[in-house]
């Protein structure tokens, strides 16, 4: 698995929580913006090792 495909979201107490950023490429696991992820789709990223 690579990452996900979603939405960053925020929080402010005058607006309370909203949409920060919706990223147009998926986030990898271990960014640091995945704690306020919400994700709609998990990417697997394929590969060959026989593949020059």
């Amino acid at each position: 698995m690579y990452g996900v495909i979603g939405v960053i979201y925020g929080y402010d107490p005058e607006h309370g929580v909203h949409v920060i950023a919706e990223p147009a490429t998926p986030l990898p696991y271990g960014h640091p913006n995945l704690p306020t992820y919400l994700a709609s789709q998990l990417v697997r990223s394929l590969f060959s090792p026989w593949t020059s």
